[in-house]
């Protein structure tokens, strides 16, 4: 009845797949290719389970929300974020972590869930570079060669925006009433920008965006905000009563003491998983056996050079970050399975 802020926290499902990508990113530098794969397979179930919930949800929530006449004041408020929310296809499959989840079942041998992977990611984010990769493993499986070491470059970019309340005054037959709510300022939503890859100082590709997480943020936020219209304007009616009945017994000053009061509790819910990165990108290179040296840049910006110690029959997996005009790198070899 107070404000949404107190209620135990929903959490997003992009933010509880991106927790087990993250526990996967984990587990590949302790070489716990294992546990790694247990909590892909984990994102992978979260995903294909949301998948269902999620129409069938929205299905129910939209169509009574679109006969109150608050949908189309809420609507526009939101208007400035469509341009971001429409990047991306749906806030519930994440493509950073198919591909993710398809490289590291290749590095296990088990080419045709890789297969399936790559695919899905490529539904998500249909890409030159994963274009590449499914077709790669088309081959792979029909046992045509496959030459050089593979060298997986995961980039995470910039920082998820950050939410803001907003306030509306929403007539409706009893009177104005004020519902808040969390939404995004889109100055705030950084565009992705691919880095140059170098190896031994040769730019080799430019890397790919693989998900728009801020975008996946700004998406999700307006579906949930919309989907809880109802609920929100029950509770800004209530209050909006109680108001009055304080009026009605106590004169002008139990009014205001009701509206004072109503002001003060409503509040949005700002909760977020605030350091997601805005945005993930690839870049996959094959390269023969020996010592090398990777670097990532943007404009004048580059990372310390990583220095390979590439073998035969091994997976590299690269992480970098991209945060505050700063690239950092590390990186972790997994041999096949």
């Amino acid at each position: 009845l107070s404000n949404e802020s107190v209620v135990p926290y929903d959490v997003p499902s992009y933010e509880q797949v991106l927790a087990h990508v993250a526990q996967a990113k984990n587990y590949i530098f302790l070489k716990d290719v294992e546990a790694a794969g247990v909590e892909m397979r984990i994102a992978q179930r979260i995903q294909r389970e949301i998948e269902i919930d999620h129409e069938k949800e929205l299905a129910r929530k939209k169509p009574k929300n679109e006969n109150n006449p608050a949908f189309n004041t809420l609507d526009e408020a939101f208007s400035g974020l469509d341009p971001i929310a429409g990047k991306i296809k749906n806030t519930y499959q994440n493509a950073y972590a198919f591909y993710m989840a398809a490289n590291l079942w290749e590095t296990l041998g088990e080419y045709n869930d890789a297969l399936v992977d790559y695919k899905k990611a490529y539904e998500l984010q249909p890409d030159e570079q994963i274009a590449k990769d499914v077709k790669r493993l088309d081959q792979l499986v029909a046992k045509q060669s496959n030459s050089g070491v593979p060298v997986i470059v995961f980039i995470e970019q910039g920082i998820v925006p950050q939410k803001i309340e907003n306030k509306l005054d929403i007539p409706t037959p009893g009177g104005i009433i004020n519902i808040a709510f969390a939404t995004y300022e889109p100055s705030t939503y950084v565009a992705p920008k691919s880095l140059k890859v170098k190896l031994n100082n040769r730019v080799l590709q430019d890397s790919y965006v693989i998900s728009d997480i801020g975008a996946l943020a700004v998406k999700d936020l307006k579906e949930k905000v919309v989907g809880t219209l109802t609920t929100q304007v029950i509770r800004a009616t209530a209050k909006y009563a109680a108001q009055k009945e304080l009026g009605n017994q106590f004169g002008v000053l139990g009014q205001l003491a009701g509206n004072v009061l109503n002001m003060a509790t409503e509040r949005a819910d700002l909760r977020a998983w605030t350091t997601l990165p805005s945005n993930t990108q690839i870049a996959r290179l094959n390269i023969t056996p020996g010592t090398h040296n990777l670097q990532l840049s943007s404009g004048n910006l580059s990372s310390s050079s990583v220095k390979l110690d590439v073998k035969a029959n091994e997976t590299v997996f690269i992480y970098a970050n991209h945060v505050n005009d700063k690239i950092t790198a590390s990186v972790s070899s997994i041999p096949h399975q």
